[in-house]
């Protein structure tokens, strides 16, 4: 298990909408007031933004709450719901000065109680609400992540209120506590992009290329292998193991001999542990050409339309022992 706490770190993080559609991005303190009628001012709906939120796709979360500095006596009883801003990343409240009309998780919490003092106080579990920002498609570990309190329309005048990052020294802002466990999926099956399927080589530096990596987590490993024989990797000609240094591409020279056809296929390992091996392609090494005659028949042979300014190029390849 991990544990992230994050507190906010800007005056652009926190904020206030009033009923009436008055907003405020900069006060010392931030209030959440239930109101039977939700469009006057006497209704108020703070939210929270906290950045850098390190908690990778596809992760477990076993708990979480938000932490707030209340303040007075007079203003220690929440009516309201917890909800999350829906999104990948939340915009700051100067980029989008709305709480209200954000796009709200399907997960929220009630949070109903009275007199609960001053000082330090911790919300109800908010673990389903972080879970559904989490788990969305575009979520990367880093963004941003903005918790809503929408207050209740059916009693007047309860109020919550806390101590926003502008009061004081800046150190009084709310805060969020995570506790998570990394889940990773296994990395996505690679495709053997090089060399093309089929493909005719006449020299023996060989390198194969992987598609590169993806499906989450950190590239850790590849594992490469060539066989002579198609689908039976028993005996392989080359067999990387656990690479660690050749992710996307290795070079197969000294593996490998004229006049064979071979076969391949490659892993990706990640956190979550080793995809499924790509679809196997081959390839070909063409024998060595004794003469300079029997080369150019041979490039004439494979491609009859090769023009003169590529003779010289492919002689070196076939050449080259």
């Amino acid at each position: 298990m991990a544990v992230l706490d994050l507190q906010i770190i800007s005056g652009d993080d926190d904020a206030c909408e009033y009923g009436d559609g008055t907003f405020y991005a900069d006060e010392l303190f931030c209030l959440s007031i239930s109101y039977t009628n939700p469009n006057l001012s006497a209704y108020r709906c703070p939210g929270f933004r906290f950045q850098g939120v390190t908690i990778p796709p596809g992760s477990v979360i076993n708990s979480a709450y938000i932490t707030l500095l209340t303040y007075s006596s007079g203003a220690d009883d929440p009516n309201l719901k917890i909800y999350g801003n829906d999104v990948d990343n939340a915009n700051d409240f100067v980029t989008e000065a709305d709480i209200i009309g954000r796009v709200r998780t399907s997960a929220f919490v009630s949070w109903v109680a009275t007199n609960i003092g001053i000082g330090w106080k911790d919300s109800p579990s908010i673990t389903s609400i972080i879970h559904e920002i989490i788990d969305r498609v575009g979520w990367v570990s880093g963004n941003s992540l903005t918790i809503l309190f929408i207050g209740n329309t059916d009693i007047s005048s309860r109020q919550l209120g806390c101590r926003a990052y502008e009061y004081s020294t800046h150190i009084y802002g709310a805060k969020l506590h995570i506790d998570y466990t990394i889940t990773i999926l296994p990395p996505d099956i690679p495709s053997n992009v090089l060399p093309i399927d089929g493909d005719e080589k006449w020299n023996t530096e060989v390198t194969l290329e992987s598609s590169p990596f993806s499906g989450g987590g950190t590239h850790l490993a590849s594992q490469w292998q060539i066989s002579a024989i198609a689908g039976d990797y028993s005996s392989p000609i080359l067999d990387s193991g656990e690479d660690t240094v050749n992710l996307e591409s290795i070079s197969a020279y000294g593996s490998l001999s004229y006049g064979v056809t071979y076969y391949w296929h490659v892993s990706h390992k990640n956190e979550g542990g080793w995809s499924g091996y790509s679809v196997e392609t081959s390839f070909s090494l063409i024998t060595a050409c004794d003469t300079p005659e029997e080369a150019i028949r041979k490039i004439l042979s494979v491609t009859p339309a090769v023009s003169g300014d590529h003779i010289e190029e492919s002689l070196v390849e076939i050449l080259t022992p």
